[in-house]
């Protein structure tokens, strides 16, 4: 059966000057569904063609938080490890949160964190989902920003629009990431139209 896919991710590896596509496979797709949907990723050229095999990075596991998914995928090098950060559950919900994983190579195997979900909703926004990672290249020992979406509390989907986000979190003493204030997100930078 076939299924689109979405939430392509470019990342370059600089410790080996490789490049690679990361992204979901739409297996939520309401038209085919299907019970997993994977997080891929495979090596691109310099004229951004596809090379080599694709690799299985991540899939959901529908038993936990993340539901019938996994998506929004952003991989980010820290020290010895490579994160890979990503949202699971349905976007449109108070049950859509961001987890990560990590693995010693970019194209895994990747372990997901027993922290997870890494930020999920709370008494003033809810369904926060589709992070990106800034600060790793200007300070490597954090602390690092992460910025995604969610809405006001009370005021998920139906039309009602996300505003865009930003957190602090640093790599904790056990080597995963931990948000510096996961009960008070930072502030709203400006409203991101639907």
């Amino acid at each position: 059966m076939h299924v689109g896919n979405i939430d392509p991710h470019f990342y370059l590896d600089n410790s080996t000057s490789s490049q690679y596509l990361v992204w979901k496979e739409d297996g939520n797709d309401p038209a085919h569904w299907e019970p997993e949907t994977p997080i891929w990723a495979q090596e691109i050229s310099d004229s951004l063609q596809l090379t080599g095999q694709r690799y299985l990075l991540l899939e959901n596991d529908n038993k936990t938080w993340e539901g019938g998914l996994v998506e929004g995928p952003w991989i980010e090098k820290i020290g010895a490890f490579y994160y890979l950060f990503y949202s699971a559950n349905v976007y449109d919900t108070p049950a859509y949160a961001i987890g990560v994983a990590r693995a010693s190579s970019v194209l895994g195997p990747y372990s997901k964190s027993p922290h997870n979900p890494l930020l999920s909703s709370n008494s003033d926004w809810s369904g926060p989902g589709h992070c990106s990672v800034l600060g790793v290249q200007n300070n490597p020992n954090g602390p690092f920003f992460l910025l995604y979406h969610a809405w006001v509390a009370g005021q998920v989907g139906g039309g009602w629009p996300r505003v865009l986000m930003m957190d602090s979190f640093v790599i904790g003493a056990d080597g995963w990431p931990q948000m510096t204030d996961p009960h008070a997100p930072t502030k709203s930078v400006q409203p991101v139209p639907q």
